[in-house]
């Protein structure tokens, strides 16, 4: 089974490139990619990734915080 990861990235064209980077990994598969610390709290008990890339920088919350 591939490992399953969630990305929390704000910018759009950044998130893409992850997603892209990682999609292209036969045993990677990304379950989910949100804009938000927030839109991820509510995300990931559902998805339930094996790990999850969080940016530093996020408005609101921060990966620190996250």
């Amino acid at each position: 089974m591939a490992t399953q990861i969630f990305i929390v990235e704000d910018y759009v064209a950044v998130r893409n490139a992850y997603v892209t980077l990682l999609e292209h990994e036969p045993d990677l598969t990304v379950c989910g990619a949100v804009s938000s610390a927030e839109e991820a709290l509510a995300q990931i008990p559902t998805q339930q990734p094996n790990l999850v890339l969080v940016d530093m920088r996020l408005p609101g919350m921060n990966g620190l915080t996250f």
